[in-house]
């Protein structure tokens, strides 16, 4: 077992170190099969099935909110920008502010969570991202709206790289890990249509403001679920708004941008060797899914007229690939090789905006957009499950919060800030007309697919995510006496 890792025997060998070697090599040998079993078998913190359950659910609900409330937001943008009379350069605002923020406040909320314990920021980081939600849906303009996002990005910061931790500490790494970590992609898009069909709903059959009450009541929900399920995981880990009426040209937006940019490669640049090309490559084709997720609702409803709870069906795609990728995750990823993986990821999503860049005027939705949904389910999913056991498996349990927020991170930063990119190609594009300026940020898109393909290619090498050590385990075995 696993104790004979931490205490290996001593012998009087006239060679030490070449004795303690064997002893090693012999000890991974003998372990092999009992590796194999742990990885497959409940944690022993869970006491029984049903807890394992509820602390997968709790944890698999909050990101699948997470994700409602931005993908369902996107498809209620153009009624509600209508009924609070946003300005056309002011509309990625509303959407950009939950990521802006979200993206900024990862990190420390991470590393809080490796200090004080990863229940804590799961739970309070829920309540308040319920809080805003309710309070959302009474905005009266676009300045309390933009408030109201940004401080909902806030709990979602919180909870998101809590989640990863708590995961990520629990399960070691193994098919059972494999299947956890792919349910919990899974529930991304799965969300990601809830709040689609919600917000279809809502702006169709009811109001704007339903949207975030539904969404603050389900969220209070999962509250109560939280405090239930993950109470006895407490103890596991040691305004002013100045807006631009000039939207993303005016100076101060660009100079913010650009210390961005500029921030987010200082932190490539001080990561491992291995991860700098990884967190590039995943920086650039979120940013790629961003423009999608927000165009294609655009498109969609402007340009093709499209009425939203027709919106809300043609994007139900998404949800069953994600269910299906979920699912085929956790029979496949410790059988083929994770560079593999996410070289058919970056494709995937290359191929969805490209088609929606070439997209007729009067498209076939079975040729066009059906193809469209179904490889951006395959660029997303397959990206961030791989990523997720990847990363999870090759940090120590005490860094799994802020192996958790940089995960997370990496997507809102990436939507965000090639969203506004996009958004002044759109706008430099806006003479060739509407259809035009959307296809110009389409573009952008595959542009941005494509160099996170060539990434991954170049200097990207992901094995199998296969039973194995724990991160803990493989430094006792490396560390010479």
């Amino acid at each position: 077992m696993f104790e004979d890792i931490e205490a290996l025997p001593t012998t009087a060998s006239p060679d030490p170190q070449r004795e303690d070697d064997k002893h090693r090599c012999h000890v991974v040998s003998l372990e092999k099969a009992d590796i194999d079993r742990l990885g497959r078998q409940k944690p022993d913190t869970l006491k029984s099935s049903l807890a394992e359950i509820a602390f997968v659910a709790s944890v698999l609900l909050s990101t699948m909110l997470a994700e409602m409330v931005i993908g369902g937001f996107n498809i209620l943008l153009p009624p509600l920008s209508e009924d609070l009379n946003i300005a056309r350069e002011n509309r990625t605002w509303p959407s950009n502010a939950f990521s802006l923020v979200s993206g900024a406040l990862l990190l420390p909320f991470g590393r809080l969570g490796d200090m004080y314990g990863g229940y804590y920021m799961f739970l309070y980081g829920n309540i308040w991202m319920a809080v805003w939600s309710l309070i959302a849906g009474f905005s009266q303009n676009y300045v309390m709206l933009v408030v109201c996002r940004a401080l909902q990005g806030i709990g979602s910061a919180a909870f998101m790289p809590a989640g990863v931790m708590l995961l990520g500490s629990i399960y070691r790494p193994g098919p059972r890990k494999n299947t956890v970590f792919s349910l919990y992609g899974g529930c991304a898009p799965f969300g990601f249509f809830i709040g689609i069909l919600i917000a279809g709903v809502c702006a169709q059959y009811l109001h704007w403001e339903w949207f975030f009450w539904i969404g603050g009541v389900l969220q209070t929900m999962l509250c109560v679920l939280v405090y239930l399920s993950i109470s006895h995981q407490k103890q596991q880990s040691h305004g002013c708004m100045d807006c631009s009426h000039h939207g993303w040209t005016s100076p101060e937006i660009l100079v913010t941008l650009c210390l961005g940019l500029l921030l987010f490669f200082t932190f490539i640049l001080f990561k491992p060797r291995y991860m700098k090309t990884l967190f590039l490559a995943l920086f650039l084709v979120y940013g790629s899914f961003g423009i999608y997720l927000l165009y294609a609702s655009f498109y969609i409803e402007t340009i093709l007229d499209v009425s939203p709870i027709l919106t809300a069906v043609w994007f139900s795609p998404m949800v069953l690939g994600g269910i299906t990728i979920a699912v085929l995750g956790g029979v496949t990823l410790h059988r083929l090789s994770g560079t593999v993986l996410i070289m058919l990821s970056t494709n995937g999503s290359l191929v969805s905006v490209l088609l929606f860049a070439l997209i007729p005027a009067k498209p076939n939705y079975w040729a066009w957009i059906l193809p469209a949904m179904v490889s951006a389910t395959i660029g997303i999913d397959i990206m961030y499950n791989v990523t997720n056991v990847f990363i999870t498996s090759n940090v120590p349990r005490e860094q799994q919060g802020i192996a958790g927020a940089y995960i997370n991170a990496l997507f809102p930063l990436g939507m965000s800030f090639f969203l506004g990119v996009a958004d002044n190609v759109a706008s430099a594009t806006a003479h060739l007309g509407l259809e035009r300026s959307y296809k110009s940020a389409f573009f952008l898109g595959v542009g941005l697919s494509a160099a996170s393909t060539l990434l991954i290619v170049v200097g990207v090498r992901i094995g199998k995510a296969k039973s194995d050590l724990t991160f803990e385990e493989k430094e006792q075995l490396t560390v010479k006496p």
